[in-house]
């Protein structure tokens, strides 16, 4: 094995991002770029159907991993919000609620 040591002040690493929404891009949705469009409640053009992550997209889209951490969440209340529209608006937030803190 050969080990070659190359001095560098950062190094950037890409995982890449491949969309492939295989039968559902026939489930009538619009399309749009690279993914499923959605609003800023991750709704799609189906109702009862939300999306997030590297499948949706909306305008200023930011392709990192990032943001379907905070898209995640985002789906998730609106589809709650669907099936229960009594429900609060917005689910807990873990380093602000009350019930977290000491």
């Amino acid at each position: 094995q050969i080990t070659k040591t190359i001095e560098t002040e950062a190094l950037f690493i890409n995982h890449g991002v491949k969309v492939d929404l295989g039968r559902m891009a026939e489930w009538g949705f619009e399309l749009a770029d690279f993914g499923i469009v959605v609003d800023d409640e991750m709704k799609t053009t189906v109702p009862g159907i939300f999306a997030c992550g590297d499948s949706a997209t909306y305008s200023r889209k930011i392709r990192i991993i990032a943001a379907g951490l905070h898209e995640g969440p985002i789906a998730i209340n609106s589809a709650k919000k669907y099936l229960e529209p009594t429900a609060r608006d917005e689910a807990m937030i873990s380093t602000h609620h009350e019930s977290f803190i000491g």
